[in-house]
């Protein structure tokens, strides 16, 4: 048996994740029998660093070390093809957020960009949005409960981005210590 590196629940319960290098599994912990069947994707070429779920736990995201980052829909029958594969950051991603409604995705990456995906369009790709270009890797993002605020974090610096202000400017304050 296969030692997994990590191993999370989705927020809604549904979902238990377990995966390594190579492969990823999932299995429905509110079917009858949880761990009979799970669903295994081979993310072995993805070169996957970073898992997240969605609030509503429809969503799988994955941040690679090449900067991709791939999201699935989670169904019982979650295609084991390849996954929606978006692009933009030019390194390893560094962290990912969704929104509580589950709408925006956003992610951060060692190149200091953090873009923002709209997980509700049919394709996110068209209507990414790069926030912010800051001069450090980001380090975490967290989205506020009513997803207007968002905070990203950089080993200097934390930046609070008011998501409904059109122009995206950030209020920069430096790191409590």
């Amino acid at each position: 048996q296969e030692n997994n590196n990590e191993i999370i629940f989705s927020p809604d319960g549904k979902w238990l994740l377990a995966w390594n290098e190579t492969r990823l599994q999932l299995w429905d912990v509110t079917s009858a029998n949880p761990t009979e069947t799970p669903i295994i994707l081979n993310t072995s070429t993805l070169r996957i660093s970073k898992w997240v779920f969605s609030p509503d736990g429809q969503w799988l995201v994955g941040g690679g070390q090449d900067g991709r980052v791939h999201v699935w829909k989670v169904t019982r029958s979650v295609s084991t093809d390849s996954p929606r594969t978006l692009t933009g950051h030019t390194a390893e991603i560094t962290a990912i957020a969704i929104s509580s409604d589950s709408h925006w995705l956003v992610t951060g990456s060692a190149d200091n960009a953090i873009w923002r995906w709209d997980l509700t369009a049919e394709d996110p790709a068209p209507s990414s949005q790069v926030l912010g270009h800051p001069t450090e890797a980001i380090k975490d993002l967290c989205f506020s409960p009513d997803s207007r605020w968002l905070v990203t974090r950089s080993e200097q610096t934390t930046r609070l981005w008011d998501l409904c202000n059109t122009e995206q400017q950030a209020i920069e304050t430096p790191l409590l210590t």
